[in-house]
């Protein structure tokens, strides 16, 4: 028997991807069972090219918060409404790639409760660059994942997590409770830490299947990316060993430093930071990596 899958598609204020990105939902070439549209409250018109989008070919199910809930309580929402074995998350401001479920639904044949794609982000000046997965399929370990995740130390794999680029098994999705509404931002990395966590069968493929485009906005300022990091490690700490911790909390407080651009905080934290090998180790790979890719975000603003 096939497997069937919903395409479960949040939106907020996307009226100039919405049209790509549904398009590119229709061309797959594994189609979805049901495409669940759910509008996060948008300001724009979204909701309005939502609500005049027809395909007479697929069962499109379309909904709307009646206040701004955030991405992880909207995706929440879409779910409830699948009926499908298998959850597509595509987003309202990407564009997936032809064959992108079928990458999804493949994997989930050979056992995988949770999947990823590679992806390429795209910027406002059509530079693009590649994140690409390694192959591998496992139950993967909690504490490298978390030093990984927290601290930017190599897994072993390469590896990446956005919720624009994962499937899930519907049951998976229940049995972890769905994504943590409490977060604004980073709800994606609490889920595929939580699946970890329960010791799910998670596959990664190198198989390029999202495009994503750059977004800015209040709701991806420095200061809500930096609380959503300590609410992220706050969350997890009674997982983690106590030295990862206070790594982690430093790490943070370096970040947004340079996010927010306050240099003589940074400074003042240096010494902190320079005692740890880990974290001296860090600074320079990190501090390069992390300059080239604002100065793409800021050519791409201009």
């Amino acid at each position: 028997m096939k497997i069937q899958y919903s395409a479960i598609v949040p939106t907020h204020n996307n009226s100039d991807q919405i049209n790509q990105a549904l398009e590119s939902i229709y061309h797959q070439t594994e189609l979805p069972a049901e495409i669940i549209l759910s509008d996060d409250n948008s300001t724009d018109n979204t909701y309005s090219i939502l609500s005049n989008h027809k395909n007479p070919k697929m069962n499109v199910i379309l909904l709307r918060n009646i206040q701004n809930e955030g991405a992880a309580k909207n995706r929440n929402l879409a779910v409830k409404y699948s009926t499908s074995e298998i959850l597509i998350f595509f987003d309202g401001d990407d564009e997936s790639l032809p064959d992108r479920s079928r990458t999804h639904l493949e994997l989930h044949a050979q056992g995988a409760d949770l999947v990823f794609c590679s992806t390429i982000q795209r910027y406002g000046d059509n530079y693009e660059f590649a994140n690409i997965n390694d192959d591998f399929r496992e139950v993967m370990s909690f504490p490298e994942v978390a030093t990984s995740i927290f601290l930017g130390e190599n897994y072993g794999k390469k590896f990446y997590t956005p919720a624009c680029a994962m499937s899930c098994r519907l049951e998976t999705f229940i049995e972890l409770q769905g994504f943590d509404a409490n977060f604004r931002r980073l709800e994606d990395i609490d889920f595929f830490l939580k699946a970890v966590n329960a010791q799910k069968v998670i596959a990664f493929s190198s198989k390029i299947g999202v495009v994503r485009n750059l977004t800015t906005g209040p709701g991806k300022s420095p200061e809500i990316e930096f609380q959503s990091q300590n609410s992220l490690l706050e969350k997890w700490t009674e997982k983690l060993n106590l030295k990862l911790v206070y790594e982690a909390k430093l790490w943070n407080e370096l970040r947004n430093s340079y996010f927010a651009t306050t240099p003589i905080k940074g400074i003042k934290l240096l010494p902190k930071v320079l005692m740890s090998s880990n974290l001296r180790k860090k600074i320079l790979t990190k501090l390069i990596s992390r300059g080239l890719h604002d100065y793409r975000i800021r050519a791409s603003l201009k």
